[in-house]
C-alpha cells in the first residue's frame, strides 16, 4: 500500500500532512486494530458491496469502541457530520467532535480531511489515511485511520465507520507509542 512517508520516517513534529490510499483488504493495513476493524466490516457486508449501519453491533467489538468514529453522510449538497467519536480520538484531538461538521473543524487540515472522506463516499471504497494534524490544543498528532463506508439498500454511502490510532509523543522527541493499542491484540470475531 502506498501511503506516502511512513510515520517512523518523519521527524516528530515536522509538519502536517494527509495521505490516502484505497484499501483492497485488511492486509493493506499496518495497525492490528485497524486490520481488526476492516475484518469485522468485511464480515458484516457478506456478499454485499457494503454493510449497513444496523449490521454493526458495538457489543461485538468492545475493544475497538474507543478508537471508532461514526460520520453521518448527507447528500445534495455533500455534508459530513460526526455522530459518534470514541474516547481515544477525543483525548488525541483535544476536544469532543460529536455534532460538528467535518468542514467546520477548527484545524488547518479540515478541508483535506473532508476531501478524503468525500472520495470514500463518491466511490464507496474503503481508504486508509495516514497523517499528522494539529489538535485543538496545538499539539501535532500523527495518526493512522481506516475509513469504511456503510450504506442503506440503495448502495449509496450514508455513513462512514472509521477506526483511528493516534501516535502520541513519548518522553523524548522521536519516540512514538500506541496509547491503548496493544500489538498483541487479536479480534474476537
Amino acid at each position: 500500500m502506498n501511503t506516502g512517508p511512513g510515520i517512523q520516517d518523519l521527524p516528530w513534529r515536522e509538519r502536517e500532512y494527509l495521505d490516502a490510499a484505497v484499501v483492497a483488504s485488511g492486509d493493506d493495513l499496518e495497525q492490528p486494530l485497524l486490520r481488526a476493524l476492516y475484518g469485522y466490516w468485511d464480515e458484516k457486508r457478506g456478499g454485499r458491496p457494503l454493510p449497513a449501519r444496523p449490521d454493526i453491533d458495538p457489543t461485538e467489538i468492545p475493544r475497538l469502541l474507543p478508537h471508532l468514529i461514526l460520520i453521518d453522510v448527507q447528500h445534495d449538497p455533500l455534508d459530513l457530520v460526526y455522530r459518534l467519536v470514541g474516547t481515544h480520538v477525543v483525548r488525541a484531538t483535544g476536544g469532543e467532535l460529536t455534532g460538528c461538521r467535518v468542514r467546520d473543524l477548527p484545524v488547518p487540515g479540515a478541508g483535506r480531511l473532508f476531501n478524503a472522506y468525500a472520495e470514500v463516499v463518491a466511490d464507496a471504497t474503503p481508504r486508509a489515511l495516514r497523517g499528522a494534524h494539529r489538535a485543538t490544543n496545538g499539539a501535532l498528532r500523527r495518526f493512522d485511520r481506516v475509513v469504511l463506508p456503510l450504506a442503506a439498500e440503495d448502495r449509496q454511502p450514508n455513513m462512514l465507520l472509521c477506526g483511528s490510532v493516534f501516535h502520541m509523543s513519548g518522553s523524548s522527541a522521536g519516540t512514538v507509542n500506541h496509547g491503548s493499542v496493544r500489538e498483541s491484540y487479536r479480534p474476537r470475531f
